[in-house]
């Protein structure tokens, strides 16, 4: 019987815990059918409670990264983990603040199985409050360089099968893909990530796609322009790396269209004593430390901050208990 694993990974989750998030994974994984299950959370060192909380939780891996890897870095350990303890056929790749129907890992897992050519899936990502409203089928990159994701369905549904690249919300992966391509990209730490492990595994001969009929439920957490400072700075960063690592053409085009952004951004930045709008220095600094980054190395020392599958490294992660495997209904 094939296995798949359902990684959950936290940061300061104890909001969406007390809201059922783990609880809701933990049934859809009940509600497989004719495969092993396990599901893992990690916390990446939230100091928050979240990790005395899943403690609490029966038959699940809890993980504790000994510091704050990042987003890429908290996968990664997590993945090699997984591999090194379980190697799964599929693992699916869930945020703590993501909820789900009890049907959704079925419906993904059924996806993969139905289409083999497809080496990541994402399900249809929603909002919790208005389940009209969608937040993500996809990826489209607007002027061919700024990623957004596709919030709306095309009327061709085919098009859903051969993406450009997904969103990693509960998205689900071939592990034997994987095992191909590495893992997420440790140099971009947070946005931009699933973008380079979508366009590695195109370039590895698999398709991207969502499956609409599998619901994820999930909300939007910035909303100042002081907690946008972090999503914005990477976003401007990362988006630079990503395409000098994977089409010279795009990045000559984004850094044209930054160097005139920075060559204003600079004179409110210098005429200034301190750095007061956190939007325009988040911004500014995001371009600065990409141009930097992108002068320092060539695009295959950036490519090659990728971790392999079997590189694992128990000192980036605490077990501090696993569960028993889920037999699905």
């Amino acid at each position: 019987m094939k296995t798949v694993v359902i990684h959950v990974l936290g940061y300061r989750a104890v909001k969406w815990l007390k809201q059922g998030s783990l609880n809701q994974i933990i049934e859809a994984a009940k509600h497989v059918c004719n495969y092993f299950v396990r599901v893992i959370f990690q916390d990446n060192y939230s100091q928050d409670g979240s990790i005395q909380m899943a403690m609490k939780t029966k038959n699940i891996d809890v993980l504790l990264s000994p510091e704050n890897l990042m987003y890429t870095g908290g996968i990664n350990s997590g993945l090699q983990y997984i591999e090194h303890c379980y190697h799964p056929d599929y693992v699916i790749l869930a945020d703590a603040d993501n909820f789900c129907e009890v049907d959704t890992y079925q419906k993904l897992i059924d996806f993969m199985e139905e289409h083999p050519h497809i080496g990541m899936a994402q399900p249809l990502v929603v909002s919790r409050k208005e389940p009209s409203h969608i937040y993500s089928c996809g990826h489209c990159y607007l002027d061919g360089i700024f990623c957004q994701p596709i919030r709306s369905l095309a009327d061709d549904l085919n098009k859903l099968l051969d993406l450009q690249s997904c969103s990693i919300c509960s998205s689900i992966l071939r592990m034997d893909v994987l095992r191909i391509t590495g893992l997420l990209n440790e140099c971009l730490k947070i946005y931009y990530e699933s973008s380079d492990l979508s366009f590695r595994i195109r370039k590895a001969g698999y398709a991207c796609a969502c499956n609409k009929d599998a619901i994820v439920y999930n909300e939007g957490t910035l909303t100042t322009a002081t907690e946008n400072y972090h999503e914005a700075y990477y976003r401007m960063r990362n988006g630079l790396l990503f395409w000098y690592m994977h089409d010279m053409n795009a990045f000559l085009k984004m850094k044209e269209i930054c160097l005139k952004e920075l060559e204003s951004l600079m004179m409110d930045y210098d005429k200034n004593d301190f750095c007061t709008d956190c939007v325009n220095e988040s911004r500014r600094k995001g371009i600065v430390d990409g141009l930097a980054i992108c002068k320092n190395y060539s695009s295959y020392e950036l490519g090659s901050m990728t971790p392999k599958i079997n590189d694992y490294d128990k000192s980036k992660v605490i077990v501090l208990c696993q569960g028993e495997e889920i037999h699905g209904s």
